[in-house]
């Protein structure tokens, strides 16, 4: 696009890719890009592609068939001075309860040099729901993952907030648990044959944006000021849908099921 937002040139590329994460630029002529593979049992994708839309490299990457990866949410690819880059996924994600499962899953990472070939690759959990969110390559060599982990052994155990420290070697440095602060809402009635509600009862709620399963987004409602948010589901197919809360004190996702 020009710097006035208009079209210069359109490129469709690899289109069996999605969950498009992050991107970065390599040089003036090339970037990467991490996806998910749909074709290839949903294993993360890394291409490196060329202005002109061609494509340079591919790699996918995952920890074991059958375990489903997924980008970064916000931020999986990082480059240091070095010019070595870290690629960050969750492994065994769980597209059904993204952000509550029973299931155990890992940060996962990748270590890269400046042609893309593998310096290391390591997986760090396994003992609990483990979700990346950021990452980042760290002044030392190493990096820092940032995410968050569901104790789904533990009775009623909330999310917190995970972070782990690696060195240039893939060896932990530090770990730390971050308590991520409560606020008071009820979504209801769950399962719902049409209408559901958030219940407020801070009245802090920022916005509510629905999700169906794979990730699109259906509906988004800025105007909160309402001690109750009603969002109808009527005319959407029965199944499971993902309302994402914004707060001042955070975000939560919430599985809904329409009947």
């Amino acid at each position: 696009m020009s710097k006035t937002f208009d079209t210069i040139s359109f490129h469709l590329i690899e289109t069996y890719t999605r969950h498009v994460s992050s991107s970065l630029k390599m040089s003036d002529s090339t970037f990467i890009v991490s996806s998910i593979n749909l074709l290839d049992d949903y294993k993360l994708f890394l291409n490196s592609i060329k202005y002109d839309g061609s494509i340079l490299h591919s790699d996918t990457f995952y920890k074991a068939t059958g375990m489903k990866e997924f980008p970064a949410f916000r931020q999986g690819i990082s480059k240091n001075s070095d010019n070595y880059y870290y690629i960050g996924s969750t492994s065994n994600f769980d597209y059904s309860a993204p952000a509550f499962s029973p299931n155990d899953s890992w940060f996962h990472l990748i270590k890269l040099n400046q042609d893309l070939g593998i310096i290391w690759e390591k997986w760090y959990g396994g003992d609990a729901y483990y979700s990346l969110n950021s990452i980042l390559a760290t002044s030392d060599g190493g990096c820092l993952m940032v995410g968050t982990k569901y104790s789904h052994s533990v009775e009623n155990q909330f999310i917190q907030g995970y972070y782990i420290k690696v060195d240039a070697n893939g060896n932990e440095e530090w770990t730390l648990d971050v308590e991520i602060p409560e606020w008071s809402y009820k979504v209801y009635p769950n399962p719902t044959q049409s209408v559901f509600n958030i219940e407020n009862n801070e009245m802090d709620i920022q916005s509510v944006e629905l999700f169906d399963i794979s990730g699109k987004l259906l509906n988004s409602v800025q105007d909160c000021n309402n001690r109750t948010i009603s969002i109808d589901l009527s005319s959407f197919p029965p199944g499971v849908y993902l309302a994402k809360i914004k707060s001042s004190k955070g975000i939560r996702t919430e599985k809904v099921v329409r009947n």
